[in-house]
């Protein structure tokens, strides 16, 4: 969990809105964690998120919608839990 938490902390540092979400990776039999910053909000609805995605991007998206973003970006309570108490921040002086 340090990784993402690291992550998270620095990418907030400089943007300031920041959702890690996760994802089943079948090819590696397991949940990945990712981040994603911003430097305005990202509470956007399901609805909304579909209405800017159908505005940017002229192809059916095959994976994408709102309503999966919405889910994918639900963490587990476990893993909510072990994030907000985290208290391990590695920094790497050479970003």
């Amino acid at each position: 969990m340090t990784e993402l938490t690291n992550t998270r902390f620095l990418i907030y540092r400089f943007l300031g809105y920041v959702v890690p979400y996760s994802a089943h990776i079948p090819s590696y039999a397991d949940i990945w964690g990712w981040v994603m910053a911003s430097d305005s909000p990202l509470d956007l609805s399901a609805e909304e998120l579909d209405l800017r995605m159908r505005h940017r991007i002229k192809e059916e998206n095959g994976y994408l919608d709102g309503k999966t973003f919405t889910s994918v970006s639900t963490l587990s309570k476990t893993v909510r839990n072990s994030l907000d108490n985290e208290t391990q921040i590695y920094i790497n002086l050479f970003l």
